[in-house]
């Protein structure tokens, strides 16, 4: 009786895949991406598993821009001056929240600005500066710990500051009319003013 032998053929190794792995390889592989521009926050989440984890860090990267900058600087800055009374104007910048305060940086031209007193929830600050010197002026605006950049300087000059008409009073004296005339301290002193007086008789008389 002849013995059949039964050949044992090898067949190709086929690497199985068990569920655990699957999974292993998906979670190695997986990409997450967040993208933000400007106000917007475009985010693409592939799976339920990474918006679990990553919709806290989204919440705070959305944050950041308003935390960082999104404040913005006071614009239209001048100075009204009368008499050596100068005050100092500005605007908000656009979209500045209500509640904002603003600081006030001067300093003599060519040097580093200062800040000068307490912030104030006004558009306007009277100005104490030296009437020989240059001054540049810069306002910045802040709001819950937020600071806005500076705003774009501007250059003051108050000596080339304006000054108002004199005060003028009369005064009967019999025969006679007594002119009072006279300017604020500081002009005078500053100035050393002088008047010269015109005066003339009734509608049609000539000017003295």
């Amino acid at each position: 009786m002849r013995n059949n032998k039964i050949k044992s053929v090898t067949q190709p190794r086929v690497e199985k895949y068990t569920e655990k792995s699957t999974i292993k390889h998906k979670v190695f592989t997986f990409t997450c991406m967040i993208m933000l521009e400007c106000n917007q926050t475009l985010f693409l989440l592939l799976s339920e598993r990474c918006r679990i984890h990553t919709l806290p860090l989204i919440y705070l990267l959305v944050q950041l821009p308003s935390a960082l900058g999104s404040l913005p600087a006071p614009v239209n800055l001048n100075v009204k001056s009368l008499n050596l009374h100068h005050v100092l104007h500005w605007e908000p910048g656009p979209g500045s929240p209500t509640g904002t305060k603003f600081w006030i940086f001067k300093g003599v031209f060519g040097e580093n600005l200062r800040q000068v007193r307490r912030p104030t929830t006004s558009t306007s600050s009277k100005l104490k500066l030296q009437i020989m010197n240059k001054y540049e002026l810069a306002v910045q605006a802040s709001y819950n710990d937020t600071r806005s950049p500076l705003s774009d300087k501007i250059t003051f000059e108050p000596l080339y500051s304006t000054i108002g008409p004199p005060l003028l009073s009369l005064a009967g004296c019999g025969s006679c009319i007594q002119i009072n005339i006279s300017l604020p301290d500081e002009i005078q002193r500053q100035y050393g003013s002088s008047f010269s007086v015109q005066w003339r008789k009734g509608k049609d008389g000539e000017i003295q």
